[in-house]
């Protein structure tokens, strides 16, 4: 026989999500009996939702194994067609397609037809590397959110619990297999808080100060880096720190500081339309033919892709890859297009040679362009390019 069993908190808040999605939704969770949609059978579903100003969780039970599972399908469609938006955690690659299977085999209508699917395993997999988590699984994310469940059994475990309760429908055992359910929904709630991270990956922040600074490096050499203050909207949950030699980055509640390294010295400037131009041995820089024709002709020579260019010193960036750097590509940010060709008309890319792998930026602390827009976008699309870098 299926069990219905519904709990109410009227004073437990439901997670507040209008800056993710502003659809009706609800949490939920299953446990089978098996990986396979085909073989095994769905036995518990758990859903949270808001009710009044508090929270409900609903349960669906087959206390009786196989012979409940198309009962508990559709009442579990019928709650769904209250709501427009669920959130799991890897439901999008589990528990939605295997309830969509059970549910075609026993010609049950889908419980999700149009709706937005809000995955918080696949959301926290993209921001994955700033955590310092061996592991994503829930129980993990939770202890990183200094979450310890009352719960200690993990979902495969389980199955063999379930199997021994339809043999003997012992109380406890029905306790046990609901309760880690009931964990696992409500587990997902500070998960939500999860999703502030993901500001930092798409450059969702506000810079608010950004100067050079010069120290002093343990071997002795001198070292300049930028560094960068930043406000987030939503506080992180826990604050983090991680550096790679690209970028180092500190995060506590809404505040955000960054340093990039700068690289002092003399890069080159190469111009792809080396026909038109003259390369000047002596001076080693080439120079455009419409003022070449001034210069004596022992004096010059025509330009070839690998010497047409011009010096710059000074201190310079790392390039992400939207510049075209053919190095390592990075991740990206969620920049405008309209601002990424702002920036590669203002910001053009250097090289140490014509076959350098990698590119530079040259940072001019005085440069008109740092008093307007593109350096911000300068430094989020930097950022988020070299967040997840590794050589």
């Amino acid at each position: 026989m299926l069990k219905i069993i519904t709990k109410h908190w009227p004073d437990m808040p439901f997670p507040d999500t209008g800056h993710l999605f502003s659809k009706k939704y609800f949490f939920f969770d299953i446990e089978t009996t098996g990986f396979s949609k085909e073989k095994n059978m769905v036995y518990l579903i758990g859903a949270a939702y808001q009710e009044g100003n508090g929270t409900s969780v609903t349960q669906y039970f087959a206390e009786d194994g196989l012979a409940d599972e198309p009962e508990l399908l559709r009442e579990f469609a019928k709650f769904c067609a209250d709501f427009q938006c669920c959130v799991t955690f890897n439901g999008n690659s589990f528990d939605i397609p295997f309830l969509q299977k059970r549910a075609l085999q026993y010609q049950v209508k889908d419980p999700f037809p149009h709706f937005q699917k809000f995955d918080l395993y696949r959301e926290i997999h993209l921001f994955r590397s700033l955590l310092p988590i061996s592991s994503l699984k829930q129980k993990s994310i939770e202890r990183f959110l200094g979450i310890f469940r009352e719960d200690r059994y993990d979902g495969g475990e389980l199955i063999e619990v379930y199997k021994h309760f339809l043999r003997n429908k012992e109380e406890s055992e029905r306790q046990i297999l609901l309760l880690h359910n009931y964990e696992d929904v409500l587990g997902m709630f500070p998960l939500i808080k999860m999703m502030a991270y993901r500001q930092i990956l798409h450059a969702d922040y506000q810079i608010t100060g950004v100067r050079m600074h010069s120290y002093t490096q343990f071997d002795r050499t001198d070292a300049c880096e930028l560094l960068v203050q930043a406000v987030l909207t939503y506080p992180v949950p826990v604050s983090l720190s991680f550096r790679n030699n690209r970028l180092a980055c500190k995060s506590e509640k809404k505040q955000l500081h960054f340093a990039i390294p700068l690289l002092s010295g003399c890069k080159k400037l190469f111009f792809k339309d080396y026909k038109n131009y003259y390369y000047l041995p002596e001076e080693d820089r080439a120079i455009h033919k419409s003022i070449a024709c001034f210069v004596q002709g022992s004096h010059r020579q025509k330009a070839k892709a690998s010497n047409c260019y011009q010096k710059h010193e000074g201190y310079f960036l790392y390039c992400p890859d939207i510049w075209g750097n053919s190095g390592k590509k990075h991740a990206n940010a969620n920049i405008p297009e309209e601002k990424k060709n702002m920036l590669l008309k203002k910001f053009p890319v250097l090289k140490d040679s014509f076959t350098d792998p990698y590119s530079y930026l040259l940072w001019n602390e005085n440069d008109p362009h740092l008093e307007n827009e593109s350096v911000e976008w300068l430094l989020k699309i930097y950022i988020s390019a070299f967040l997840t870098y590794s050589p």
